[in-house]
């Protein structure tokens, strides 16, 4: 069941981080052309009037290259893909969890949850052609070389854009296998209690560990081991809390 849940979140991560490499790629060949557009002395960018103004537009010229490239589209299709993730939380569940209630209010926690999730990536692609464009600027000031310009670029797209929207499409992934779960949980009457699922490596933090090793929880416990570690589980936690049965805790907690 653990299994299930983080081989589906890796299944989408790793299909959202090929797509992206593929929009880091346009994006670059859409900077190469963007960057043929400015005045040039040899390998050198320009201090001109012309330079200057055109680089002040290039946020915008860069944000509309984003787009072209398919970047808000590849998050949206990602935020498509949940129906496979609730396939997963509905068909394999631990012989004690209780049954995903999922009513029209459940819905509409997700849909509002979805918006935070877009808003995020939006900030994301926003602050990496921010820094692009921080680039090129300061190349044109410094009437510095293109190809360190072009370099520098290369980095903030892989290391920026890629790296952080991979990032937060797996830190997504598991964050609303959560949220349905906590969503489900208001829906039910009576005491609750919780075991703390996910796989078990060497990536796993200290936090992780720890949940690990005591694995079932009361609601109590659940609420003070979240406060505590959230910091440490921000991003990239592959471990969920899924609600079971007061019988199935019984049984099993030492």
């Amino acid at each position: 069941m653990a299994d299930l849940y983080s081989t589906a979140i890796d299944d989408q991560t790793q299909w959202f981080e090929k797509n992206m490499e593929r929009v880091a790629k346009k994006m670059r060949n859409s900077l190469n052309s963007l960057l043929n557009q400015f005045d040039r002395k040899g390998g050198n960018l320009e201090y001109t009037t012309n330079n200057i103004q055109y680089a002040s537009q290039s946020y915008f010229v860069l944000m509309e290259e984003l787009q072209k490239a398919g970047y808000y589209d590849l998050v949206a299709e990602l935020q498509n893909k949940e129906n496979d993730l609730l396939k997963a939380l509905k068909s394999k569940r631990s012989p004690g969890a209780i049954p995903i209630s999922f009513t029209l209010q459940t819905q509409n926690k997700l849909k509002a949850l979805n918006s935070l999730y877009e808003l995020q990536f939006a900030s994301v692609a926003e602050d990496a052609m921010k820094q692009i464009t921080g680039i090129v600027m300061d190349t044109i000031v410094r009437g510095g070389k293109i190809e360190a310009a072009i370099k520098q670029i290369a980095e903030v797209l892989d290391n920026k854009l890629v790296r952080y929207s991979v990032t937060y499409a797996n830190t997504t992934r598991a964050k609303f296998i959560q949220a349905v779960e906590y969503a489900s949980a208001e829906e039910y009457t009576g005491e609750k209690y919780w075991q703390y699922v996910g796989p078990t490596d060497d990536l796993n933090r200290p936090a992780c560990i720890e949940g690990l090793d005591k694995e079932f929880f009361t609601d109590d416990e659940r609420e003070e081991f979240e406060a505590r570690t959230a910091d440490e589980r921000m991003y990239n936690c592959r471990h969920t809390f899924i609600q079971i049965t007061k019988e199935y805790y019984d049984e099993n907690r030492t």
